[in-house]
């Protein structure tokens, strides 16, 4: 995104409706959506084939958006990236790449995973889905496949994760080619500006209610030590989560290790040019609370899209997204979303019904969970 933009211009957007720009747009920015490569058409570790195709076709269009983007009015110093999730970690994987970052101006990361693995680790998923389809973990041999093969194969390996081990996931790959170092390395040495944050129930568009209570004391002490929690973290965060069933405090362990853990070092490695929010609004839907992805209806400020309201329902907060979107606008035009940067207290926007900038929460649980 970039914000010199002659308000109201006609936008066009690559993406389902809950990420039309038309309110950033309004506000004078250009916003560009872009298309990547996805699961194993996009990060799948093969012999014979490049890592991170979905990462280089981000970094392909950022240079487009670059060189093109004059054109419509606009300056190619000043440009945004932002992403959500899987498109978040694409962020940090552009910021990553030296080649990337020089043409970055400011960037958003929503609930985006920060590391990439070794080629090994990474290429897990690839090997077991190889095993699956019966085939070599080639290109020759993946490149004989259909996408709906994929896609049933990727399915069924999901399908028969449990709920503590989960099917792996794709990942970054470390490659000297594509992206030399884990993006959660070279973000906290830079220090183009950033706002980062997540919501505080991650988990649980992951984790279905009966799959949360499916989790014994004995199931979640064994993943503790698979995943070399300390006990006394568990105890924390009984503690920060009073009431809170086995399985609920499994989640919130699996959503700050991955999510809130992360992006708390980051921002104290760097607090003067981070600024930290948590999504908190809960949801009355299906008992979301604050799921990952939530926060997307009302960044966009489109609350009245169908998509929005399967997750938030029909009577969201209106004045939150507005709040959201503008705090985001802002960030994109000034570099200012409107609270201080993260500093030496922790500074956090919490987005409710009645936001409010607060020292970050569980900071005593979150500071025992392995980096």
């Amino acid at each position: 995104m970039d914000p010199r933009r002659r308000p109201g211009t006609r936008h066009r957007c690559a993406a389902p409706l809950l990420y039309d720009g038309a309110l950033f747009a309004t506000a004078g920015i250009v916003f560009v959506s872009i298309n990547y490569r996805l699961g194993s058409e996009g990060f799948s570790v093969l012999e014979g084939a490049p890592r991170n195709l979905g990462l280089r076709d981000a970094a392909a269009a950022l240079e487009w958006v670059h060189r093109e983007i004059s054109a419509f009015g606009s300056d190619p110093a000043r440009i945004t990236t932002m992403g959500e999730s899987a498109g978040g970690a694409i962020v940090a994987g552009l910021l990553a790449r030296d080649s990337s970052r020089e043409l970055i101006g400011r960037a958003i990361i929503e609930s985006g995973p920060l590391q990439a693995q070794t080629a090994r680790k990474a290429g897990r998923v690839t090997a077991q889905l190889a095993k699956r389809l019966g085939v070599r973990a080639d290109r020759e041999s993946f490149a004989a496949l259909t996408p709906e093969q994929l896609l049933e194969a990727r399915r069924a390996q999901a399908a028969g994760s449990s709920p503590l081990g989960g099917a792996p996931g794709f990942q970054f790959a470390i490659d000297p080619d594509s992206l030399p170092r884990s993006p959660h390395e070279v973000l906290a040495e830079i220090d183009t500006p950033l706002l980062i944050g997540s919501n505080t129930d991650e988990y649980r568009l992951w984790f279905p209610p009966e799959a949360l209570a499916s989790i014994s004391e004995f199931k979640m002490q064994a993943a503790r030590i698979v995943s070399r929690i300390p006990r006394r973290a568990v105890v924390e965060y009984r503690s920060a989560f009073p009431g809170a069933i086995t399985g609920e405090i499994f989640g919130q362990l699996v959503t700050d290790m991955m999510l809130r853990a992360p992006l708390s070092r980051l921002a104290a490695a760097r607090p003067d040019a981070t600024h930290v929010y948590e999504f908190a609004w809960p949801s009355p839907v299906r008992d979301l609370r604050a799921a990952h992805a939530l926060e997307l209806g009302f960044v966009f400020d489109r609350l009245e899209d169908a998509e929005a309201q399967r997750m938030a329902g029909p009577d969201a907060p209106r004045g939150l997204a507005a709040e959201m979107n503008a705090a985001w606008v802002a960030f994109v035009t000034t570099g200012d979303p409107g609270w201080p940067a993260y500093g030496s207290g922790r500074r956090t926007r919490l987005f409710d019904a009645d936001s409010t900038t607060v020292a970050q929460r569980r900071t005593a649980a979150m500071d025992l969970l392995p980096g």
